[in-house]
Order: C-alpha cells, then sequence, then structure tokens
C-alpha cells in the first residue's frame, strides 16, 4: 500500500496557500498532505521515473495525476476566500431558474430529503463562473455545449 503524495509544502503550493495570510486555512493543506484522509479506495504512489505522485481508484482500476480530492480542496479554499458571497451575488443578478437548480441538483447527486443549505449549493452551482478558458455557446437545438480554447 502507498503513502506517498505532497507534503504540507507542496500541498499549500498546489492550493496557493500563504502561511500567515492562510492560516485558517492550513487545514486544507494539512488534509491532503495526509494519506488517512484520501478518499476510500484510493491510493497514492511515487512514479520513480518522473519522481510524481499518482493515485490509483483501487475498485476501478484507474490512475490519475490529481489528488482525487484536489476539487474539494481548492473549492473549499475559494469558498473560504469570498467565493460564496461571489457566487450568491452572481444568482442574485441572474437568478437561475428552479428547473436549472433542479437539473444541477441530479448532476451533483443531491436529493430531495437533503436540507435547504444542501439544496442551495445546486443553486450557486448554477451561477458559478465558467473555468479560464471556457467558452458556452448554444447548439442547433438551443442546448448549451462548451469548449475549452
Amino acid at each position: 500500500m502507498g503513502d506517498a503524495g505532497p507534503n504540507k509544502e507542496e500541498a499549500m503550493a498546489l492550493l496557493q496557500l500563504i502561511q500567515d495570510k492562510d492560516a485558517h486555512l492550513m487545514w486544507c493543506a494539512e488534509e491532503l498532505s495526509d494519506p488517512k484522509y484520501m478518499p476510500a479506495g484510493w491510493t497514492a504512489f511515487n512514479d520513480p521515473n518522473s519522481k510524481r505522485t499518482f493515485y490509483q481508484n483501487q475498485a476501478e482500476g484507474t490512475t490519475q495525476w490529481e489528488h482525487p480530492a484536489m476539487e474539494f480542496y481548492k473549492g473549499a479554499v475559494f469558498m473560504h476566500r469570498g467565493g460564496k458571497e461571489e457566487l450568491e451575488g452572481l444568482a442574485a443578478k441572474d437568478p437561475p431558474t428552479s428547473e436549472e437548480v433542479q437539473d444541477m441538483a441530479e448532476y451533483l447527486g443531491l436529493e430531495d430529503g437533503d436540507t435547504a443549505a444542501v439544496k442551495r449549493v445546486a443553486r450557486l452551482a448554477v451561477s458559478a463562473p465558467l473555468p479560464p478558458g471556457w467558452t458556452e455557446t448554444l447548439d442547433e437545438g438551443g442546448e448549451p455545449t462548451f469548449k475549452n480554447e
């Protein structure tokens, strides 16, 4: 079983954390660098040729270079740095329709019994801007399509 992965300093760099400025977010770097917080079924290994860490999903037999929880930790940093307020502002400026929120909730795997706070995640996700380099257009049928430039 592997116990590789980024150390705390590497995790801080990956998350763009600054020691003094982001003390309240150091838990993200600590968890990202601690193998006990690896999602169930995942193991980290060091590739001796590239000297990089890769991650294996035991159940699916797949591997990848990015930590399987990286997007979670990046999202946590974003939200703690004011991202929640930014998304709420975008949602207030251009409120998503109930159909858009329902579609996003289904996409995220949220269920009808989830709390209002959890459902708010779907509303904010609809309002989230696209990542840098991505554009949205409508196809002939009026359905959105996305392209990474």
